[in-house]
């Protein structure tokens, strides 16, 4: 038995009160004793510190022991604390009541102490017996919680490996068939054209990756948060560089309107997954000869980055669902190009991780603009 169990003893007649602490107290068991000489003082006690146990007598003025054990029991913080009746009143329609309504148990007057004793010791233990088994179930519930989610992410992680990977591993196994195959003869230019395709595609692959390995670590909350300062023109263009073969496929203009010795603190791996995905989302809906922007607004507070195009757009009810965390929503490019609504996600979380937030205003056929703000003060 834990020590210092807490009882609260509840009579209108002072001399009860007395004779049952001093008993209590003398039996040597570590039970801390508060009473209380009315219906209303008990309550407003138990409001300040629920006691474990409540002995509380039935024939008491203004309101009766029945009436504060009903309170009690509807209301959700002290309905599982044990009520033994202390009950002058033989009767047993008294004592059916009195179960009824959510006693524990009962004991007569005058006391048998060592009867009484006994009957605290059963409750008292009943009740920590229970809340061991509330704290397990909880513990249980937790892990079911943490196995469905690892199972998910599993789930996820799989279907993504088995269908967007397939593609790129497979043309990336043809390229290499036809430069490496003797019977056939490639001319330089066409060698160049294959390996910009090969760059591409691992480009893609690498990316998905990256996408797919964070986005798993988000899962179970094992990124670490390590700000820092970084030159985010410097950042952005790195990336930019990256996506080379993809923007000169579609002849795309990136502006990069950042400044150039602008620095922030931030999270570097954090902040070039937002952006790589944010402007492999514009390449990927823009159409040929398309323009896309990415710009800084400063306010007091914050940071409003910007990425832009002139693309496809989104429709207002596609909107909702790009940001639905319970959703992976993804669409075709321009060319077809696949995704899996993960990287999306990625951005939001990693927003949140620097006290911002994501949004994106668009329209059907008049480009996407997403917009993310981040703390200025991290």
């Amino acid at each position: 038995m834990k020590n210092n169990v807490s009882v609260l003893i509840v009579d209108d007649n002072i001399d009860n009160l007395q004779i049952v602490s001093n008993f209590i107290q003398k039996s040597h068991r570590n039970y801390k004793i508060s009473i209380s000489t009315n219906g209303e003082h008990a309550l407003n006690s138990i409001k300040r510190s629920k006691p474990d146990l409540i002995l509380l007598d039935v024939m008491m003025p203004n309101m009766d022991g029945f009436e504060v054990c009903k309170i009690l029991k509807k209301n959700e913080k002290t309905k599982n604390i044990p009520i033994i009746f202390l009950t002058a009143k033989e009767e047993t329609v008294d004592i059916v009541k009195g179960l009824k309504i959510g006693g524990a148990d009962y004991v007569l007057k005058p006391f048998n102490f060592q009867e009484l004793l006994a009957r605290m010791e059963t409750q008292i233990s009943l009740k920590l017996s229970q809340d061991k088994i509330k704290r397990d179930l909880k513990k249980i519930n937790n892990l079911n919680e943490k196995l469905k989610k690892a199972n998910s992410t599993k789930d996820k992680m799989l279907a993504v490996i088995g269908h967007e990977l397939r593609n790129p591993i497979g043309n990336f196994k043809m390229f290499l068939d036809l430069l490496t195959h003797k019977n056939h003869k490639i001319n330089e230019i066409k060698k160049q054209r294959i390996l910009g395709l090969m760059k591409e595609n691992a480009n893609f692959t690498y990316n998905l990756l990256e996408n797919l390995l964070f986005w798993a670590k988000t899962q179970d909350d094992e990124i670490s948060f390590l700000p820092k300062k970084l030159n985010i023109k410097k950042l952005t263009n790195e990336i930019i560089s990256n996506f080379s073969i993809s923007i000169e496929k579609k002849s795309i203009k990136i502006i990069n309107d950042i400044e150039k010795d602008f620095e922030i603190i931030a999270d570097k791996n954090m902040l070039l997954t937002i952006f790589r995905n944010l402007i492999s989302n514009s390449i990927k809906f823009c159409f040929e000869n398309g323009k896309i922007k990415i710009s800084l607004k400063k306010h007091k507070e914050f940071l409003e980055f910007i990425v832009s195009d002139n693309g496809v757009g989104i429709s207002k009810k596609n909107i909702d669902k790009i940001f639905d965390k319970n959703k992976n929503f993804t669409t075709y490019g321009t060319q077809e190009e696949k995704g899996t609504g993960i990287g999306i996600d990625l951005c939001r979380i990693f927003v949140e991780k620097h006290k911002g937030e994501i949004w994106v205003e668009s329209a059907e056929n008049k480009g996407a603009n997403f917009h993310f703000k981040i703390a200025n003060n991290l």
